[in-house]
């Protein structure tokens, strides 16, 4: 039973740290690569005035 308890922790520190390290190099690929800019604008000559 212990060992399986340690085996069980074991996976999932590793899981977990497996998981924060993916989400960091997806964080900076998403807003470092892929999203080039930091404001979109759009313009509509057809709006309303108010």
């Amino acid at each position: 039973m212990t060992i399986i308890g340690v085996a069980g922790a074991t996976a999932l520190m590793i899981t977990g740290f497996g998981i924060r390290d993916s989400l960091n190099t997806i964080i900076d690929r998403q807003f470092g690569q892929i999203s080039q800019y930091d404001l979109v604008t759009v313009y509509n000559p057809n709006a309303e005035k108010k």
